[in-house]
């Protein structure tokens, strides 16, 4: 599925959001010559020797994009859904690629990828000749080997240190490539390959390889064993342990057919090309509303974290309604037309809109499909098609029985729905784990994300702990289904007991909007006394007493800093609070619009249902941070691990901080750092930590 991503603030030498889309649909879609990917889908059959070419592609247009400045033909059967991740992103250029092709692989050699980037240039430039086209094809097809089938280049770069340009061989320097012509690379006779200034190019009579020469018309194949070079330093060799290309893809499912037979002789038929427009982005936050939410303020807790992410956390132009579920649904809030500014009386009667106190149903006779039906009825009666509507979906940790899985999974499929799960558990017995949620599989079926409340109670009351990592579940949730939420800048616990000052800092600087928040959240009113003192970058103090205000529904002090001044931060709070809780102390902004920073993390386990611990193959995080799309170096990334559950004696087992390494071998694939034998011990799996730099 290819999606053309929203290009953000207008950039020099980029055409108007109409005119690029417009034109995107022209370049993809023409009548009268072969596109693109039409010739990419020929390449494709050719290289995979006729067993592997392009049926169909989805295009998913900005909702921005007017439907009067242009009318693609719709295909017959109904397109799927957008609610899985685009294979293909069209956008801006990129910082160091511009607007060829590149492929992010993190996964390593034989497993899929994230995703393959270009800029609308590409497609211009290709559709200018059929020459350019079959060129533009080859390139394709090698960065889709790279994406689907865990590729990776069989050529060197000048200047690279781990992967290099030129090789010894003999006494002569030899081209880092893999061809089928055997003693027709090119080579260099003097004594350093720096004085090598020939470019590298295939022999006439060389067909392959897609991997060291996609761009040349003649070359149309992967290499085999038979024509693989394992002498060269190529990225390939090295990640794939000497094996050629089709020694990796005929491990692959698409090649495991047996029967399916090759066939060159009939050329592939074009590809249907879907076109579909996101969506308005629409949530409905579907809540239980059963007795177990009746536990330690647990209910209390739930309706502050919904108004909290309703009035504060979705952006402007979302649509969103509240559901609650026990043995049947109830709309809380039908779906609103459009949320308006943060001080409007819309987002206030939303986000208040829960029942003050939960039912007395039981937690065994929660119906999870009933509410999911619910939602939907919602979205139909606002007038507005579920297809590709997010349902945040907020549920004990319960078990869940199979035959409503079933039901859920076959509404949520019907419907293209996207389900954001939020697992909000009660710890029953002491030294035992958060039992597994069976939707797990469903919401990451859906293109949904999981998200799980640590439980933390004391006696009859939850820690204010759990307020503070509820709300930031829902507004993480929401930011899943694809809201711009404001960024947490700073996060900060400090314990209660001891009458003193809780100081700290935070940094603001110009990637993140004029404007931001500084909150505490607290248990009780007079957990927070009366000092809350900022000093900005410059040295000026301010006394909040004059610009503080409370939201008593939210439990949150806060300070809207208005024009914050870039720098670093000092606060001073007044921490009041029992020895059994804490101040929470916050630091929210939005993005700013002309510096697009990206902070994202995943593992690679993120789409499995199922984890084999016979597998032996270790979890690894993958921490991200881009600048407009490129890598941002030297940055100080940190992971912080929490084993759910509770220990023997009741209590939460202690966060883990690693920091996350980037090692340098830069490229498409991402580099690993195992975890520590003693800390790994702690996790009871095997964990590796990355960071990605591109370069």
């Amino acid at each position: 599925m290819m999606r053309a991503r929203r290009a953000g603030a207008r950039r020099p030498g980029l055409m108007p959001r109409e005119a690029r889309g417009s034109r995107l649909i022209d370049l993809l879609e023409q009548q009268n010559r072969k596109t693109v990917l039409q010739e990419w889908s020929r390449a494709l059959h050719l290289a995979t020797e006729g067993l592997i070419f392009l049926r169909s592609a989805t295009i998913v247009l900005p909702s921005e994009l007017s439907g009067r400045s242009c009318s693609p033909p719709m295909s017959p059967d109904p397109p799927p859904p957008p609610t899985q991740a685009p294979h293909i992103r069209v956008a801006p250029p990129h910082l160091v690629f511009g607007e060829a092709p590149w492929t992010q692989q993190s996964e390593g050699c034989g497993r899929k990828g994230d995703f393959i980037q270009f800029g609308v240039g590409f497609l211009q430039s290709a559709n200018t000749s059929a020459h350019h086209a079959t060129r533009a094809a080859g390139v394709l097809v090698g960065e889709w080997a790279k994406y689907r089938w865990g590729l990776f280049s069989e050529t060197g770069y000048p200047g690279d240190q781990l992967y290099l340009a030129w090789y010894r061989q003999g006494m002569r320097w030899t081209a880092t490539v893999c061809t089928d012509v055997r003693g027709g690379l090119p080579t260099c006779p003097v004594d350093h390959p720096h004085h090598c200034n020939e470019p590298i190019t295939a022999h006439e009579n060389a067909t392959s390889s897609l991997l060291s020469f996609p761009h040349l018309p003649q070359v149309t194949k992967f290499c085999n064993s038979r024509t693989h070079n394992k002498e060269a330093p190529t990225k390939q060799n090295a990640l794939c342990g000497g094996r050629s290309a089709w020694e990796v893809m005929k491990e692959h499912e698409d090649f495991r057919d047996s029967e399916r037979s090759p066939s060159l002789a009939q050329p592939p038929p074009p590809p249907v090309l879907h076109f579909i427009w996101q969506p308005t982005q629409r949530f409905v936050l579907l809540v239980e509303d059963t007795a177990v939410m009746n536990v330690q303020r647990r209910w209390e807790f739930v309706r502050k974290a919904v108004r909290r992410v309703v009035v504060y956390d979705l952006p402007n132009g979302a649509e969103v309604a509240v559901v609650v579920f026990n043995a049947k649904d109830k709309a809380a809030a039908p779906l609103s037309t459009v949320l308006e500014s943060t001080t409007s009386d819309l987002r206030e009667r939303v986000g208040s809109s829960l029942p003050r106190n939960p039912s007395n149903v039981g937690e065994s006779q929660a119906c999870i499909p009933c509410g999911i039906k619910g939602a939907i009825n919602v979205l139909k009666e606002g007038g507005a098609s579920p297809q590709a509507a997010n349902i945040v979906l907020l549920t004990s940790g319960g078990k869940g029985r199979k035959a409503q899985v079933e039901d859920v999974r076959r509404l949520v499929h019907k419907y293209g729905l996207r389900l954001q799960l939020v697992l909000y558990p009660l710890a029953e017995r002491p030294g035992l784990p958060a039992p597994p949620h069976a939707l797990v599989p469903v919401a990451r079926e859906s293109g949904g994300r999981v998200f799980t409340v640590m439980d933390e109670g004391v006696g009859n009351d939850s820690k204010v702990s759990m307020l503070v990592s509820l709300m930031e579940a829902l507004t993480a949730a929401v930011a899943a289904g694809g809201a711009t939420t404001p960024v947490l800048i700073h996060s900060a616990t400090y314990q209660g007991g001891i009458a003193s000052l809780s100081t700290g800092t935070f940094s603001l600087d110009d990637s993140l909007a004029a404007n931001a928040r500084f909150a505490v959240y607290y248990y009780d009113l007079n957990h927070v006394g009366n000092t809350i003192h900022l000093t900005s970058p410059s040295g000026a103090t301010f006394a909040s007493v004059n610009m503080q205000e409370e939201d008593g529904d939210v439990n949150m002090i806060f300070v809207n800093l208005h024009n914050a001044e870039r720098g670093e931060w000092l606060y001073k709070v007044e921490n009041r609070a029992d020895s059994h809780q804490a101040l929470h102390i916050q630091v929210t902004s939005l993005p700013s619009a002309n510096n697009d920073v990206m902070v994202r993390v995943w593992t690679n386990q993120d789409s499995q249902t199922v984890i084999d611990v016979e597998d032996h193959r270790p979890i690894i995080i993958y921490g991200e941070v881009k600048l407009r799309g490129a890598a941002v170096i030297d940055a100080a990334v940190k992971a912080k691990l929490q084993r759910l559950g509770t220990n023997a004696t009741g209590g939460t087992y202690p966060e883990i901080h690693v920091p996350l390494l980037d090692l340098g071998t830069g490229g498409e694939s991402l580099p690993c750092y195992l975890l520590p034998v003693e800390i790994t011990s702690k996790l009871s799996q095997t964990w590796m930590l990355c960071w990605l730099r591109i370069s």
